[in-house]
């Protein structure tokens, strides 16, 4: 029978592994949003002002248009990616303490938010090109 420091300490790490899914769920949800909505006007915009796009914006574009088409697809790889995540944070924090979860847990976000903010740039890359032609 497991004594009640037991039961507290399995408690305390599920709810540790839930608040660490949750955190790592919010950039990918971001990413949902600026691919379904924001993406869309900026090409509105772009096919407007009959710009010319870089490559990498239009890699951006082409995958934003691959989310409104696709979104429940892309809900699904980033709930089985989020489950794998997590287990993995469990395991750390189960087997090896805190400060190896953490780390994941950093890493897991810093590698997400370097993606999501190279991705803005990109995004953002035409818009100052426009901009300073207008001037």
């Amino acid at each position: 029978m497991r004594s009640d420091v037991q039961v507290s300490n399995v408690n305390r790490t599920i709810r540790s592994t839930f608040f660490a899914i949750i955190t790592h769920a919010f950039i990918p949800l971001f990413w949902l949003v600026l691919a379904v909505f924001i993406v869309p006007r900026f090409v509105a915009e772009f096919i407007k002002l009959d710009f010319k796009i870089p490559a990498l914006t239009r890699i951006i574009i082409k995958f934003s248009g691959f989310m409104c088409r696709y979104w429940f697809v892309y809900l699904f790889v980033m709930a089985l990616i989020l489950v794998a995540d997590g287990a993995v944070y469990f395991s750390l924090l189960r087997s090896s303490g805190k400060i190896s979860a953490g780390l994941w847990s950093v890493l897991v976000i810093l590698v997400e938010g370097i993606f999501t903010v190279l991705c803005i740039i990109m995004l953002c890359l035409p818009l100052m090109k426009i901009i300073t032609s207008i001037e």
